[in-house]
C-alpha cells in the first residue's frame, strides 16, 4: 500500500514537474512585456483609450469605459501611472494565461510588485486580464 501511494506521488511530482517545464516561450515572453509596456506607455501619456485597449475583454466588459477604466486605475494602482522605475521579471505560465510579476518604484521611493495576468484571445493577441498590486518591503531613496 505504501509503495502504490509513493509511486502515485512520484507520479504526481513528475507531472507538475513536466507542467513547471513547459513555462513561456522567449517569443511569449517578448509578447506579453510589449502588451504590459503599451499599457504603460499609455498611462504615462494619459491615454485612456489606448490603456483599455489592452484590457481584456472581460475587463472592458466590466468598466465599459476607459473613462471608469482610468477612475479605477486612479483610484487603486496610480504607481502604474508614472512610476520612477519598472523591472520586469521573468514571466510564468499558470493554465491558459501568462503570469507577469512587474517591480515598480513610485515617486514617494515606495517598491511596489505588479502580477499581471494576461490571456491570449483570437484576433486581439495577449490581452491584460487583471492585475494583482502589493507593497513591496523596501523603501528606495
Amino acid at each position: 500500500m505504501q509503495r502504490r501511494a509513493f509511486a502515485a506521488l512520484s507520479l504526481m511530482m513528475i507531472a507538475a514537474r513536466a507542467h513547471a517545464v513547459a513555462g513561456v516561450t522567449a517569443a511569449e515572453s517578448r509578447a506579453v512585456e510589449a502588451v504590459v509596456r503599451g499599457q504603460l506607455d499609455a498611462f504615462s501619456r494619459d491615454d485612456a483609450e489606448a490603456a483599455f485597449a489592452f484590457a481584456a475583454a472581460g475587463i472592458r466588459a466590466r468598466f465599459g469605459t476607459a473613462a471608469r477604466f482610468m477612475e479605477m486605475v486612479r483610484a487603486g494602482y496610480a504607481v502604474v501611472i508614472r512610476p520612477r522605475t519598472t523591472v520586469f521579471l521573468k514571466p510564468t505560465r499558470e493554465e491558459r494565461a501568462i503570469l507577469q510579476a512587474v517591480q515598480f518604484v513610485d515617486a514617494q521611493g515606495e517598491t511596489w510588485l505588479a502580477t499581471y495576468a494576461l490571456i491570449r484571445e483570437a484576433n486581439a493577441g495577449w490581452r491584460i486580464a487583471g492585475v494583482h498590486l502589493m507593497p513591496g518591503s523596501q523603501r528606495v531613496t
